[in-house]
């Protein structure tokens, strides 16, 4: 086989390669997980009042380094916290790559803020404390709500 055939069957088995990630920074408790709508606001969006939940931010390479597989993924990581909507929704692209970065949120039915969602480019509190510290045992009195992704 000639160095130009490897190569060109290389790239070939690398253009159809694509994945997309997503991990969420909490800001807020999360609710119980929901199969509902998740409904998406760009950055510049009029928001509904709301509850931060979490940070979530996604990325795209390769083959998903588009704006539909980013937002999904978002989507069902945002629907798993208990949450209705992303706010604030900010995209980056790239030559292989795609970011979105945003806010998962519960919209307030009410329509009373109970916690606004912090702009992107503002100044951010510290994160929530943990429920309750382990007893003598190793035990919580309640689950601390953080989780990694």
């Amino acid at each position: 086989m000639t160095r130009a055939a490897a190569m060109g069957g290389l790239v070939a088995l690398l253009a159809g390669c694509g994945a997309t990630s997503v991990q969420h920074h909490l800001l807020g408790r999360p609710g119980v997980a929901r199969s509902g709508p998740v409904r998406v606001f760009l950055d510049d969006a009029p928001l509904p009042p709301s509850m931060p939940v979490a940070l979530v931010v996604a990325t795209g390479r390769g083959t998903e380094a588009d704006l539909g597989h980013v937002v999904e993924v978002m989507r069902a990581d945002a629907r798993v916290l208990g949450c209705d909507a992303l706010v604030n929704l900010r995209v980056a692209r790239g030559s292989s790559v795609v970011t979105a970065t945003g806010f998962a949120v519960r919209i307030d039915p009410a329509g009373v803020v109970t916690t606004a969602t912090p702009p992107a480019n503002g100044v951010w509190g510290a994160p929530p404390p943990l429920d309750a510290a382990p007893d003598e045992t190793g035990s919580r009195a309640q689950a601390a709500p953080w989780s990694a992704h």
